[in-house]
């Protein structure tokens, strides 16, 4: 943090004093920050927390340009720690829970900045791990399987859905589950064009909406396996996350391209 962005964040806080993160608290917090007694992950949690306060409880609006962006700064700053696995969230508690105010934070940015979109940082997990049945999954599912740590999928049985349900199963990670966070990154699957296969892809477009809902990050086929004959499950998939607010975007993992969904205001 530069001097002018000290000195800026320094008058934020003595403008203000009722603050859900005590006034005290922060104003020591800022003082140690500029002496580097505490880390930039305490400090950028503690401004994240600030400026929910003065949005929320304040009803403050009009926020200055540099503070925006430096929430915008500070809300990546801790999320970049949350997939390190190096935060520890027993620290600078809430009365909700860390996840929920890191997904506070983004909601804010983004009333602030319209066109801001949460950044979906990706990483290989090993968790779920599926071998596929057929030529056009073995490269796009087990990638998929491998940046996840969750999967959502009912499948007619015979289907590779219905396979790759039973094989993480059988690792011992439980699929198909009801509750979801922000930390979540979840591999779909959903069948096709076959006999049987319609109720099967409601449940499993009804439950990938819960997930995204609830802050999760979605990985599916990409526009062009999406767009195959076959995929109709795939197609029905992306409407309705389309119709419930999320953003979809390609990435490459892996050298395969898999569509990444999420939604920006949780």
């Amino acid at each position: 943090m530069t001097p002018k962005e000290e000195s800026d964040f320094r008058a934020f806080i003595e403008k203000w004093a009722a603050l859900v993160v005590p006034y005290g608290r922060t104003q020591t917090a800022d003082e140690q920050h500029a002496f580097g007694a505490i880390n930039a992950i305490d400090f950028s949690k503690i401004y994240v927390d600030l400026c929910l306060s003065y949005y929320d409880d304040l009803k403050v609006r009009d926020f200055p340009a540099d503070i925006i962006e430096g929430l915008k700064e500070h809300v990546r700053n801790v999320r970049t720690l949350l997939w390190r696995g190096q935060y520890d969230r027993g620290r600078w508690k809430r009365t909700v829970p860390f996840e929920t105010c890191i997904e506070e934070g983004e909601k804010l940015v983004r009333l602030l900045v319209p066109n801001f979109r949460r950044e979906i940082r990706l990483q290989r997990r090993n968790i779920l791990k599926v071998m596929p049945l057929r030529a056009p999954d073995k490269d796009k599912a087990p990638a998929k399987a491998a940046f996840s740590n969750k999967f959502i999928g009912f499948g007619v049985p015979g289907s590779s859905t219905a396979a790759y349900a039973a094989e993480i199963a059988r690792s011992g990670v439980a699929v198909n589950v009801e509750n979801y966070t922000c930390d979540d990154v979840v591999f779909v699957s959903i069948n096709g064009n076959r006999a049987g296969a319609a109720p099967m892809q409601e449940q499993t477009i009804e439950l990938a909406r819960r997930a995204l809902l609830q802050g999760a990050v979605l990985l599916t086929d990409d526009e062009h396996h999406r767009n195959r004959a076959y995929n109709t499950g795939e197609r029905l998939l992306s409407e309705d996350l389309l119709a419930a607010g999320a953003t979809y975007e390609q990435q490459n993992i892996d050298g395969v391209s898999v569509g990444v969904w999420m939604h920006n205001c949780v």
